[in-house]
Protein backbone atom coordinates (compact mmCIF):
# COMPACT_ATOMS: atom_id res chain seq x y z
CA UNK A 1 0.00 0.00 0.00
CA UNK A 2 1.00 3.66 -0.94
CA UNK A 3 2.02 5.21 2.43
CA UNK A 4 0.69 8.65 0.56
CA UNK A 5 -2.04 7.55 -1.55
CA UNK A 6 -3.71 9.03 -4.58
CA UNK A 7 -5.14 12.23 -2.98
CA UNK A 8 -2.02 13.15 -1.59
CA UNK A 9 0.01 12.49 -4.99
CA UNK A 10 -3.32 14.96 -7.15
CA UNK A 11 -2.10 17.87 -4.30
CA UNK A 12 1.53 17.54 -4.95
CA UNK A 13 0.90 17.51 -8.51
CA UNK A 14 -1.23 20.26 -8.46
CA UNK A 15 1.14 22.60 -6.23
CA UNK A 16 4.79 21.46 -7.33
CA UNK A 17 5.05 20.08 -10.73
CA UNK A 18 8.57 18.85 -11.36
CA UNK A 19 11.15 21.47 -13.02
CA UNK A 20 12.38 20.91 -16.73
CA UNK A 21 15.48 18.27 -16.99
CA UNK A 22 18.51 19.77 -18.40
CA UNK A 23 21.35 17.16 -19.03
CA UNK A 24 23.04 18.76 -21.48
CA UNK A 25 23.97 21.80 -19.48
CA UNK A 26 27.13 22.82 -18.54
CA UNK A 27 26.07 24.68 -15.40
CA UNK A 28 26.43 23.13 -12.19
CA UNK A 29 23.13 23.38 -10.94
CA UNK A 30 21.98 21.01 -13.63
CA UNK A 31 24.74 17.81 -12.85
CA UNK A 32 22.32 15.56 -11.39
CA UNK A 33 20.50 15.82 -14.31
CA UNK A 34 23.86 14.85 -16.32
CA UNK A 35 24.15 12.09 -14.09
CA UNK A 36 20.88 10.90 -14.44
CA UNK A 37 21.14 10.76 -18.11
CA UNK A 38 24.34 8.62 -18.26
CA UNK A 39 22.42 6.02 -15.88
CA UNK A 40 19.87 5.55 -18.23
CA UNK A 41 22.15 5.39 -21.53
CA UNK A 42 24.05 2.50 -19.57
CA UNK A 43 20.70 1.10 -18.66
CA UNK A 44 19.52 1.26 -22.40
CA UNK A 45 23.14 -0.47 -24.05
CA UNK A 46 22.16 -2.99 -26.26
CA UNK A 47 18.00 -3.06 -26.30
CA UNK A 48 16.50 -3.55 -29.41
CA UNK A 49 16.41 0.01 -31.73
CA UNK A 50 14.09 1.36 -31.40
CA UNK A 51 13.15 0.41 -27.90
CA UNK A 52 10.33 0.98 -25.38
CA UNK A 53 10.71 2.82 -22.52
CA UNK A 54 7.77 3.20 -20.00
CA UNK A 55 7.92 4.59 -16.67
CA UNK A 56 6.00 3.53 -13.57
CA UNK A 57 4.74 5.94 -11.77
CA UNK A 58 5.03 8.21 -14.96
CA UNK A 59 3.24 11.92 -13.08
CA UNK A 60 4.65 14.69 -14.30
CA UNK A 61 7.92 12.55 -15.74
CA UNK A 62 11.20 14.58 -16.11
CA UNK A 63 12.97 11.23 -17.99
CA UNK A 64 10.31 10.36 -20.66
CA UNK A 65 9.87 13.82 -22.52
CA UNK A 66 13.79 13.28 -22.66
CA UNK A 67 13.89 9.92 -23.95
CA UNK A 68 11.03 10.56 -26.59
CA UNK A 69 13.27 13.47 -28.34
CA UNK A 70 16.20 11.02 -28.29
CA UNK A 71 13.91 9.04 -30.35
CA UNK A 72 12.69 6.03 -28.16
CA UNK A 73 9.22 5.13 -27.47
CA UNK A 74 7.65 6.16 -24.75
CA UNK A 75 4.52 5.30 -22.46
CA UNK A 76 3.88 5.10 -18.71
CA UNK A 77 1.67 4.87 -15.71
CA UNK A 78 0.59 6.48 -13.03
CA UNK A 79 -2.85 6.48 -10.98
CA UNK A 80 -2.72 9.83 -10.54
CA UNK A 81 -5.04 11.99 -13.16
CA UNK A 82 -3.60 15.16 -12.23
CA UNK A 83 0.06 13.97 -12.89
CA UNK A 84 -1.13 11.84 -15.64
CA UNK A 85 -2.58 15.01 -17.26
CA UNK A 86 0.32 17.06 -16.70
CA UNK A 87 2.70 14.70 -18.45
CA UNK A 88 0.44 14.88 -21.49
CA UNK A 89 0.67 18.87 -21.30
CA UNK A 90 4.59 18.22 -21.00
CA UNK A 91 4.86 15.78 -23.96
CA UNK A 92 2.17 17.51 -26.29
CA UNK A 93 4.63 20.87 -25.77
CA UNK A 94 7.27 18.93 -26.75
CA UNK A 95 5.24 17.82 -29.77
CA UNK A 96 6.02 14.33 -28.51
CA UNK A 97 3.66 10.65 -28.42
CA UNK A 98 3.23 8.72 -25.90
CA UNK A 99 0.45 5.74 -24.34
CA UNK A 100 -0.06 6.87 -20.67
CA UNK A 101 -2.10 4.65 -18.43
CA UNK A 102 -3.63 6.22 -15.41
CA UNK A 103 -3.80 2.86 -13.60
CA UNK A 104 -2.68 1.28 -10.37
CA UNK A 105 0.16 -0.67 -10.51
CA UNK A 106 -1.32 -3.76 -8.80
CA UNK A 107 -4.13 -4.01 -10.51
CA UNK A 108 -2.34 -5.47 -13.66
CA UNK A 109 -1.65 -4.01 -17.27
CA UNK A 110 -1.25 -4.61 -20.48
CA UNK A 111 1.33 -1.90 -21.12
CA UNK A 112 5.08 -3.81 -22.06
CA UNK A 113 8.05 -2.34 -22.42
CA UNK A 114 12.07 -3.13 -22.72
CA UNK A 115 13.39 -1.03 -20.00
CA UNK A 116 10.57 0.02 -17.38
CA UNK A 117 11.80 2.30 -15.04
CA UNK A 118 10.48 3.60 -12.09
CA UNK A 119 11.85 7.15 -10.24
CA UNK A 120 11.24 7.68 -6.68
CA UNK A 121 8.21 5.05 -6.38
CA UNK A 122 9.47 2.31 -4.49
CA UNK A 123 10.41 3.84 -1.32
CA UNK A 124 6.31 4.41 -0.92
CA UNK A 125 5.56 1.35 -0.28
CA UNK A 126 5.91 -1.08 2.83
CA UNK A 127 6.93 -4.20 0.60
CA UNK A 128 9.72 -3.17 -1.40
CA UNK A 129 9.98 -6.33 -2.90
CA UNK A 130 5.33 -6.60 -4.22
CA UNK A 131 6.33 -3.09 -5.69
CA UNK A 132 9.83 -3.97 -7.56
CA UNK A 133 7.58 -7.32 -8.72
CA UNK A 134 4.73 -5.38 -9.97
CA UNK A 135 6.93 -2.88 -11.65
CA UNK A 136 8.63 -6.00 -13.29
CA UNK A 137 5.94 -7.19 -15.14
CA UNK A 138 5.58 -4.63 -17.25
CA UNK A 139 8.94 -5.03 -18.74
CA UNK A 140 10.30 -7.53 -21.28
CA UNK A 141 13.90 -6.91 -20.34
CA UNK A 142 15.28 -4.56 -18.04
CA UNK A 143 13.92 -2.63 -14.86
CA UNK A 144 16.02 0.63 -13.44
CA UNK A 145 15.04 1.89 -9.88
CA UNK A 146 16.08 4.90 -8.72
CA UNK A 147 14.63 6.23 -5.09
CA UNK A 148 15.96 8.84 -2.89
CA UNK A 149 18.01 8.09 -0.14
CA UNK A 150 16.60 8.24 3.43
CA UNK A 151 18.96 6.43 5.63
CA UNK A 152 21.76 9.05 5.77
CA UNK A 153 21.56 12.84 6.10
CA UNK A 154 19.30 13.83 3.23
CA UNK A 155 16.66 11.50 5.18
CA UNK A 156 17.81 13.70 8.29
CA UNK A 157 16.98 16.68 6.41
CA UNK A 158 14.01 16.04 5.24
CA UNK A 159 12.59 14.22 8.07
CA UNK A 160 13.34 18.18 10.16
CA UNK A 161 12.42 20.26 7.74
CA UNK A 162 9.06 18.65 7.22
CA UNK A 163 8.08 15.32 9.14
CA UNK A 164 4.88 14.93 6.63
CA UNK A 165 6.63 14.04 3.51
CA UNK A 166 9.62 11.71 5.44
CA UNK A 167 6.84 9.56 6.80
CA UNK A 168 4.96 9.02 3.63
CA UNK A 169 9.06 7.53 2.77
CA UNK A 170 10.14 4.40 3.74
CA UNK A 171 14.01 4.54 4.65
CA UNK A 172 15.58 1.60 2.09
CA UNK A 173 18.65 0.95 2.54
CA UNK A 174 21.02 -0.27 -1.00
CA UNK A 175 20.98 -3.95 0.27
CA UNK A 176 17.18 -4.33 0.61
CA UNK A 177 16.82 -2.55 -2.45
CA UNK A 178 18.55 -5.14 -4.02
CA UNK A 179 17.42 -8.12 -2.57
CA UNK A 180 14.08 -7.15 -3.80
CA UNK A 181 14.88 -6.80 -7.02
CA UNK A 182 16.38 -10.70 -6.18
CA UNK A 183 13.36 -11.47 -5.01
CA UNK A 184 11.38 -10.74 -7.80
CA UNK A 185 13.39 -12.93 -9.99
CA UNK A 186 15.75 -10.15 -11.64
CA UNK A 187 19.40 -10.56 -12.37
CA UNK A 188 21.42 -7.43 -10.58
CA UNK A 189 23.30 -5.58 -13.10
CA UNK A 190 24.13 -2.22 -10.91
CA UNK A 191 23.40 -1.45 -7.49
CA UNK A 192 24.95 1.57 -5.69
CA UNK A 193 24.63 5.27 -5.30
CA UNK A 194 24.09 8.16 -7.24
CA UNK A 195 26.53 11.76 -7.01
CA UNK A 196 28.41 11.84 -3.52
CA UNK A 197 25.94 14.57 -2.07
CA UNK A 198 22.74 15.99 -3.44
CA UNK A 199 20.66 17.78 -0.86
CA UNK A 200 18.10 19.81 -3.34
CA UNK A 201 16.47 16.40 -2.98
CA UNK A 202 15.05 17.22 0.32
CA UNK A 203 11.33 18.68 -0.06
CA UNK A 204 10.89 21.30 2.51
CA UNK A 205 7.49 22.09 2.06
CA UNK A 206 6.02 21.11 4.89
CA UNK A 207 2.02 21.81 5.39
CA UNK A 208 0.18 24.44 8.08
CA UNK A 209 3.45 25.66 8.77
CA UNK A 210 4.10 29.74 9.28
CA UNK A 211 5.73 31.76 6.48
CA UNK A 212 8.56 32.57 8.67
CA UNK A 213 9.62 28.79 9.03
CA UNK A 214 9.00 27.67 5.06
CA UNK A 215 11.73 30.78 4.66
CA UNK A 216 14.03 29.32 7.07
CA UNK A 217 14.04 25.69 5.52
CA UNK A 218 13.99 26.74 1.88
CA UNK A 219 17.41 29.03 3.28
CA UNK A 220 18.63 26.27 5.06
CA UNK A 221 17.82 23.49 2.02
CA UNK A 222 19.91 26.01 -0.70
CA UNK A 223 22.91 26.42 1.30
CA UNK A 224 23.24 23.22 1.76
CA UNK A 225 22.47 22.73 -2.02
CA UNK A 226 25.28 25.10 -2.40
CA UNK A 227 27.44 23.09 -0.84
CA UNK A 228 26.31 19.67 -2.78
CA UNK A 229 27.45 22.01 -5.94
CA UNK A 230 31.04 22.05 -4.66
CA UNK A 231 31.12 18.14 -4.30
CA UNK A 232 29.64 17.70 -7.90
CA UNK A 233 32.21 19.98 -8.76
CA UNK A 234 34.63 17.02 -7.11
CA UNK A 235 32.41 13.85 -7.77
CA UNK A 236 35.41 12.27 -9.54
CA UNK A 237 37.03 11.92 -6.80
CA UNK A 238 34.50 11.27 -3.85
CA UNK A 239 32.80 8.11 -2.71
CA UNK A 240 29.69 6.97 -2.74
CA UNK A 241 27.88 6.35 0.49
CA UNK A 242 24.91 5.72 2.27
CA UNK A 243 26.03 8.65 4.72
CA UNK A 244 25.58 11.78 2.26
CA UNK A 245 24.30 10.22 -1.14
CA UNK A 246 20.88 11.43 -2.38
CA UNK A 247 19.88 8.62 -4.02
CA UNK A 248 20.13 4.79 -4.73
CA UNK A 249 19.52 2.62 -8.10
CA UNK A 250 19.06 -0.12 -8.85
CA UNK A 251 19.36 -2.29 -12.67
CA UNK A 252 18.44 -5.27 -12.89
CA UNK A 253 17.57 -7.83 -16.20
CA UNK A 254 15.08 -10.64 -16.92
CA UNK A 255 16.32 -13.86 -17.44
Amino acid sequence: MDRAGQSYWDSVWTNAPNPDFHPDSGALRDYRDKVFAHLLRRALIGLPAPATVAEAGCADSILLPYLGRLGYRIAGLDYSPTGCEQLEQRLKQLGLSATIECADLFKGSALRADLVISNGLVEHFEDTAAVVRAVAALSTNRVLTIIPNMRGLVGLAQKLCAPSVYNVHVPVSLDRLRKAHEAAGLHVLECDYLLPMGFGVVNYHEPNSSRVASMLRRGAIAALGRLSWLAWSADRYLPRTELLSPYCYCLAHKG
